[in-house]
């Protein structure tokens, strides 16, 4: 048709709008994550074509958007947003807590261990309850995984966590010695359960 967004000669960018245009259902606000001027008011602005707007908006009853990039539109929409790690670290905390499998508990021992430099000293006091307070992270505490996990965490925040919560710690996990500088591992036949 040759209208924007595109070059004069070229198609491709047209044919995606047409395509947005016939997909996206109505009322459904639209943001477009692009460098391409070919969709801004002007070359360098960051500013969606007031014709793209204004189709957009008879046709859909929405809004349109445009981002320069992906860390503009995290900023924008999701302003609480920090990075990947920390949510996928968050995430990890809250399976954690509520799993009700000992797959999902290894799951999420193993996404824990791949964002482990994220974790601080409030998420490790979430994660310590989640071993005393979860049955599913408790009954496997002696499992290599689990074992090696919380063997760390407990070394790295031993300093600060209080005594009654290295007491319990103990008394479900043994190896968590709070009367151990280094929480020293001790032998299976040494675990209370």
């Amino acid at each position: 048709m040759g209208n924007p967004p595109g070059k004069k000669d070229s198609l491709g960018d047209q044919i995606n709008w047409e395509c947005l245009l016939n997909r996206v259902p109505p009322l459904q606000d639209l943001s477009i994550i692009s460098r391409d001027g070919d969709f801004s008011f002007k070359a360098g602005v960051k500013k969606i074509r007031q014709f793209l707007k204004d189709e957009w908006s008879d046709q859909k009853e929405s809004d349109i958007r445009l981002f320069y990039d992906l860390k503009s539109y995290l900023a924008a929409e999701f302003p609480d947003f920090k990075d990947a790690k920390s949510v996928k670290k968050s995430a990890a905390i809250t399976k954690l807590r509520s799993s009700g499998t000992f797959i999902n508990t290894h799951k999420q021992i193993a996404n824990l261990n791949e964002v482990y430099d994220q974790i601080k000293f409030n998420d490790a006091v979430k994660i310590f309850e989640a071993l005393l307070n979860n049955d599913q992270v408790k009954w496997i505490a002696t499992d290599d995984d689990v074992r090696e996990f919380y063997s760390k965490l407990f070394k790295r925040y031993y300093s600060e966590t209080a005594r009654e919560l290295d007491v319990q710690l103990y008394e479900v996990a043994s190896y968590l010695n709070p009367d151990s500088e280094n929480a020293v591992e001790v032998s299976d036949d040494d675990i209370p359960f």
